[in-house]
């Protein structure tokens, strides 16, 4: 990622910019809270997110879901409890559908991280989530609740596959999310393979600020 994408604060228009053009960021300050003038220094995306963070500015922020199989080798996990703690060290609440394998890997990472874990639960009881979900939702709804994690997810990041993530990334393309693919994931038209975490967090980052080519 060059520095030709550092986004900053208009100090004037309260609104940020990149390359004096107006972004449309996916999330934005609550309530009556403005943007923090920290964010007025040029920085890249995920720096951008890191002084978001530290600031303490009340936001409203949607989840990046993280999708892939209960049934998962070590490396699928180890990479998702990777990403779970790197989103949550940006500051960015993690959607999954809150039971074990990937999903469980993703949120112990942010969980340990300080991060807010949503868990939306294919059953009817939020007993049923792994113990690292802060928030778990019991749908009710069985595996029809894949539909509404591709539909609420910003970004969806797939690790591995089942297919219940071949649903969910078919989905997430069909209600047009960025859905970025590890290797060993499902791939679909219009889906970015990625092959790091740092990759992931960049491109993640770049799309909630609504900077959508990276390069």
């Amino acid at each position: 990622m060059t520095q030709t994408l550092q986004i900053y604060l208009d100090e004037c228009q309260r609104i940020m910019t990149h390359a004096d053009e107006p972004l449309s960021p996916k999330m934005r300050p609550l309530g009556e809270a403005d943007w923090p003038a920290v964010l007025q220094s040029p920085c890249l995306p995920r720096g951008a997110l890191i002084a978001l963070k530290r600031s303490n500015t009340p936001m409203q922020r949607p989840p990046v879901g993280v999708i892939g199989p209960r049934e998962a080798t070590q490396q699928q996990l180890e990479i998702a409890y990777a990403l779970g703690a790197g989103l949550a060290e940006l500051g960015i609440p993690l959607l999954c559908g809150g039971r074990g394998g990937v999903m469980e890997a993703a949120s112990k990472g942010a969980a340990l991280q300080g991060g807010e874990v949503i868990g939306l639960l294919p059953d009817t009881s939020a007993e049923a989530a792994n113990p690292w979900v802060t928030l778990p939702i019991a749908s009710g709804l069985g595996e029809a609740r894949n539909v509404l994690i591709a539909r609420a997810s910003v970004v969806l990041i797939a690790v591995g596959g089942s297919l219940g993530t071949h649903t969910e990334v078919a989905f997430g393309r069909h209600f047009n999310k960025p859905v970025l693919t590890f290797p060993d994931a499902p791939n679909a038209e219009g889906t970015t393979p990625i092959c790091s975490i740092e990759e992931a967090l960049n491109l993640t980052a770049a799309h909630l600020w609504g900077v959508t080519q990276p390069s």
